[in-house]
């Protein structure tokens, strides 16, 4: 049997545990069929998992006690930071779920000529988070990334990483960009139409390098993946 893992926010993390979660109740009892005694890992998406052991399962209530310090990781670097365009609600589930997995370290939403212009709701984000949170959880990831508010395309210009790159098709070497020195990276997805002109011109006067990704014309939810897992590589496994 894989390894339980449950996320629980930091605050809420103790030695002894009434969780009263419905989702998480549904889940041991109905999904896991789990029983007192048993051993559940429970992560705070800030470095840290601990195994506990349930105590009691109750129709509403699921105690637990803690065993100890499973295990634990300074924060993963370099920090990469995805930049995305507001787009239709399922592409940026694909995009979150998939970009952790990868192993991105924050999100910036943002609005630009040719996204959706409207900022999400406060709901779409609690639901953009649960996606966060459960990739997060099912790859085994003990940082959860972090989902920054939706900012204009001025703002994310500014954004204050050391590599900084964008998505353009028929620009760019990406093995190039990497053989400098970088810390923090960034990479920005334009939308459908991809950027305007205009926009490409403010991208480079504010230090960002095109990146040609394919040779094709990709979706905007692949390009923002294949260009996480490009990263991936050259941090990795390329020498």
């Amino acid at each position: 049997m894989s390894k339980i893992r449950i996320y629980i926010e930091p605050t809420k993390i103790t030695d002894y545990m009434e969780i009263s979660n419905e989702d998480i109740i549904h889940k041991v009892k109905n999904i896991l069929r789990l029983r007192t005694g048993e051993r559940i890992f429970l992560f705070n998406g800030v470095g840290q998992e601990f195994v506990y052991e349930i105590t009691a399962i109750r129709k509403e209530s699921i105690s637990v006690a803690a065993m100890g310090l499973a295990q634990s990781q300074d924060i993963p670097l370099p920090p990469i930071t995805l930049g995305f365009p507001v787009l239709k609600e399922e592409k940026i589930d694909f995009i979150l779920q998939k970009a952790t997995e990868l192993g991105v370290s924050s999100f910036i939403p943002f609005i630009c000529e040719r996204s959706i212009t409207e900022a999400p709701s406060e709901k779409k984000y609690t639901r953009w988070q649960k996606i966060i949170v459960e990739a997060a959880r099912q790859s085994q990831r003990l940082w959860s990334p972090e989902l920054k508010e939706t900012v204009d395309f001025e703002t994310v210009l500014k954004t204050g990483c050391r590599l900084k790159f964008f998505g353009q098709q028929g620009e760019g070497n990406v093995k190039e960009i990497f053989r400098q020195d970088y810390g923090d990276i960034i990479l920005l997805i334009g939308p459908e139409g991809d950027f305007s002109k205009e926009e490409v011109d403010q991208l480079q006067a504010n230090s960002f390098k095109p990146v040609n990704l394919s040779v094709n014309t990709l979706r905007v939810e692949t390009a923002a993946v294949f260009g996480i897992g490009l990263i991936n590589y050259f941090l990795h496994y390329e020498s």
